[in-house]
């Protein structure tokens, strides 16, 4: 199917040897990949350098010490869970950010002569496939795979640390955050950002910006939070773009922090973006799902911007599959994002 280097770990690990499995014996074939099926769990390594591709589902007994495996950067690592009664999909995507992970195998246990069920979600909570077909599940996880690895990033690299007077901005942020989490809880996530103005008073039209940190919880920020950016832009072919960020202070800035550096770059009457990951009704929408930090959303964002579908300064764009964006040029402004629009979980 693919000549990428993958490994599925599965099966069942006790102090008894364990049992292997024949849905990861079959899904390992499916995949072309190396297979590593139940056996002694103290001798179940969680290195799994090496790999581009790693499916992690071994059945571990509650009363085992829990440990999470350690991948290489760019291994595409998808992790399971099994939808016991009264599970739901949330419980899953939380398996995801545990395990650092990029996707989540959901497994419905059938009984009897039924066959189990499968869903292939990502971090965002999009199901790419629900099958009892192992060969289609594998499919589905090859094109995660080559959608995951597709994604055009930029590295960051620290600075020393910054602040300013962001208050107001984060009490705007809280009453979206507020707002967000009512509908879809805690997955809020997203991140906040604003031009250094008063920072870098020399870069108005550049590339200095403030980035709420990555992987926290956005309702809990506070103007010492955020982290002071710093986007290197280059110009081929006479249209700028991002080749690196660097940042100041020991957390690292929101994976979208190139994107919006861009964005910054590219439109010089916005001062302020929050996103989240949640929907606006009414809002446009872009067109092609990317995954978190991937600079081909830029294209789409632009796209709505100038071709006036939605305002320059002061408005709001649902990005397909994978959340809401708001911006504006002053934080006067900003009440109108949301105001009688209607959350969407």
């Amino acid at each position: 199917m693919t000549t990428l280097k993958a490994l599925v770990v599965g099966g069942t690990w006790d102090e008894n040897g364990g049992r292997a499995s024949k849905v990861v014996t079959s899904l390992a074939g499916n995949l072309e990949a190396e297979v590593c099926n139940g056996g002694d769990y103290t001798k179940l390594s969680h290195e799994i350098g090496g790999y581009s591709l790693v499916v992690w589902m071994p059945k571990i007994w509650n009363d085992e010490s829990k440990w999470y495996p350690e991948k290489d950067t760019g291994t595409v690592l998808i992790c399971s869970k099994v939808m016991r009664p009264g599970y739901i999909t949330v419980d899953a995507v939380k398996r995801i950010y545990d395990m650092h992970a990029n996707a989540v195998i959901q497994i419905w246990i059938g009984t009897g002569n039924e066959k189990h069920t499968f869903a292939l979600v990502d971090a965002l909570g999009n199901e790419w496939v629900k099958t009892s077909d192992i060969g289609y599940l594998a499919q589905r996880i090859v094109d995660l795979y080559k959608w995951t690895s597709g994604a055009i990033r930029v590295p960051s690299v620290r600075l020393d640390r910054r602040t300013s007077d962001l208050k107001r901005f984060m009490r705007l942020n809280l009453e979206v955050a507020d707002r967000v989490q009512g509908y879809v809880g805690k997955r809020y996530f997203g991140n906040v950002s604003t031009r250094c103005q008063s920072m870098f008073p020399g870069a108005r039209m550049g590339a200095h910006v403030l980035v709420s940190p990555r992987n926290t919880d956005k309702s809990l920020l506070s103007a010492e939070d955020m982290v002071p950016v710093e986007g290197e832009l280059h110009h081929p072919d006479g249209a700028p773009d991002v080749s690196v960020v660097r940042y100041g202070g020991a957390r690292k800035p929101s994976v979208d922090a190139p994107v919006q550096v861009r964005l910054f770059e590219l439109f010089p009457d916005i001062n302020f973006f929050i996103h989240g990951h949640a929907y606006l009704k009414g809002a446009p929408v872009t067109e092609q799902y990317f995954p978190c930090g991937d600079m081909r959303e830029v294209f789409e964002i632009r796209e709505l911007i100038e071709s006036k579908k939605t305002p320059r300064t002061c408005g709001a764009i649902n990005l397909k599959n994978h959340g809401f964006l708001l911006y504006s040029q002053t934080v006067e402004a900003c009440p109108s994002w949301y105001g009688g629009l209607w959350w969407m979980g």
